[in-house]
């Protein structure tokens, strides 16, 4: 397996894409496979709280789009998770003929969908309404005098050094430049500048041409 997205609009669920690849790292393309997607509480070793199963096909280039919180759920409902404390979603891929899922590893939710976090609040006195327009600029006021400078405070101590933090998680960077001299096969995430359709996604370099994925 290769590099997983998660992305978040409006809705009650996560947009999620990744691309398919065998043991020696080529596309699995246009392929049947069945997904499972777990959702683990606190840590990558917590508990699953939520379990669903998704049936789809890969694409050309072995690309992969679901929907998280749109699959067929074990036992378990979407709208129990607590986005209050850090989730990690685990994804498991059974090819087509397969009799066992093989991981494709654990992936933070760094953010949460605000409209599956609002729909756990809620408002005393009414939620709030959408922001009303920007007002007119103000006149700019009159520039205040300097204030005199300030005697220069002694030296503090060194503080003890701190623990080591954990390592961070790796990530791939969206941006808008293409990369030169590109290989066959090679793909990076772009911000929607170099795309027909203007939204972020990814690119995939073959036979020559970007194609957008």
């Amino acid at each position: 397996m290769l590099l997983s997205v998660c992305s978040y609009a409006q809705t009650d669920a996560i947009d999620y894409q990744t691309i398919i690849t065998d043991i020696q790292n080529l596309p699995i393309k246009s392929t049947n496979i069945e997904v499972r997607i777990e959702v683990i509480e606190a840590s990558q070793n917590g508990n699953v709280t939520y379990t669903e199963i998704h049936q789809v096909m890969t694409g050309i280039n072995g690309e992969l789009s679901l929907e998280i919180g749109k699959g067929t759920a074990d036992n378990s409902s979407f709208s129990d998770i607590n986005w209050g404390i850090p989730n990690y979603i685990a994804v498991s891929v059974k090819p087509d003929g397969g009799s066992i899922f093989l991981s494709n590893g654990n992936i933070e939710l760094l953010s949460v969908p605000y409209a599956i976090f609002a729909t756990k609040l809620g408002c005393e006195q009414g939620c709030p309404g959408a922001d009303g327009k920007d007002g007119p600029q103000g006149a700019q006021g009159e520039q205040g005098i300097n204030g005199i400078n300030g005697s220069n405070g002694i030296t503090g101590l060194d503080g003890l050094n701190g623990i080591d933090g954990i390592d961070g998680h790796e990530t791939l960077n969206i941006t808008n430049n293409i990369p030169q001299s590109p290989l066959e096969g090679e793909f990076y995430l772009d911000d929607g500048t170099n795309r027909s359709d203007g939204q972020p996604g990814f690119r995939y370099y073959s036979n020559g041409n970007w194609i957008n994925i």
